[in-house]
């Protein structure tokens, strides 16, 4: 181990989502921590004056237990002073045929069936509550570079892309589908494509979303349009699952001939549908990791 080594009881590679619910889960133990992170991060502060019309594209479903996991790290209060789109309702259908399900938060005596949240708002909020812990410090723009096999009390060192050298017992790697740090532990993945990419970008519809959850199994793959926070209930984010070149075709079309089809497939249900931001397609690959755990090392 190198002598000018820094020490954390605890290292924890990507400070999205996952690493920042993991730090702030952990911040109350008192463990000195560090969060490295690639990229950039974006400050809660900056969503403080949301645009009522303007969304991220990428959108996560809580439930009530993600809400209340979030109301203990203390994120909840924040998402919910910054935007989160409550839903009562869910209608599902087969675009094909008859079958149809609704669930309804009224049977179930509860006041929402879960929430649609902006993944950026998520992470803000989250990044917001590990910054009022003085022992977890972020390192921005810094990511691993080697990895040392374990030491003899099973610690590791890291070297960082900035050639700092770290020390600590425990590493995590919280860093997305092509982890650096599954990578630099020689642990392999088995991984294969789904064959279909998900569509996505932010609608307006001519009907109110009514705080349901719409989803249609087209021929095409499942469609589902969530209904976005806004002081305009015709907000929604679309999530199509299709095949790449149906995927493809879709993008290619003009803003009014998207918001045609998309209306086509739902079957008119919330009238007519426009499209309201860029269009990104999504590849769905599955990743399974062959180990999980090693020494030193989760």
């Amino acid at each position: 181990m190198s002598e000018t080594a820094m020490r954390f009881d605890l290292v924890i590679s990507g400070a999205g989502m996952v690493g920042l619910a993991l730090a702030a889960a952990l911040a109350p133990t008192g463990l000195r921590i560090l969060l490295l992170e690639q990229q950039a991060l974006e400050q809660s502060g900056a969503l403080d004056a949301l645009p009522s019309d303007r969304f991220d594209v990428r959108v996560s479903a809580l439930t009530k237990a993600s809400s209340q996991l979030l109301d203990s790290l203390g994120a909840w209060s924040i998402i919910e002073g910054l935007r989160a789109a409550a839903y009562t309702d869910m209608h599902v259908w087969d675009g094909m045929g008859r079958g149809e399900i609704h669930f309804s938060a009224d049977e179930l005596h509860e006041p929402c069936l879960g929430h649609i949240v902006e993944n950026r708002i998520i992470h803000a909020a989250l990044l917001k509550v590990v910054q009022q812990y003085a022992q977890i410090e972020i390192m921005q723009g810094v990511g691993l570079s080697a990895l040392s096999a374990p030491d003899a009390a099973g610690g590791r060192q890291i070297t960082l892309t900035n050639s700092d050298i770290i020390h600590t017992p425990l590493l995590i790697g919280a860093d997305g589908a092509l982890s650096k740090t599954r990578q630099l532990s020689g642990i392999g993945a088995t991984e294969w494509d789904y064959g279909h990419h998900a569509l996505v970008t932010t609608l307006i519809s001519e009907q109110s979303h009514q705080h349901t959850c719409w989803q249609v199994f087209t021929e095409d793959g499942p469609l589902a349009l969530l209904p976005l926070a806004s002081t305009s209930p015709h907000y929604l984010s679309l999530v199509w699952s299709t095949s790449p070149a149906h995927a493809r075709s879709l993008q290619a079309l003009s803003d009014e001939a998207l918001g045609q089809a998309i209306t086509h497939a739902v079957g008119g249900r919330l009238g007519d549908i426009r499209v309201a931001d860029r269009v990104m397609a999504l590849n769905l690959r599955q990743r399974h990791a062959h180990q999980y755990v090693d020494t030193g090392l989760a």
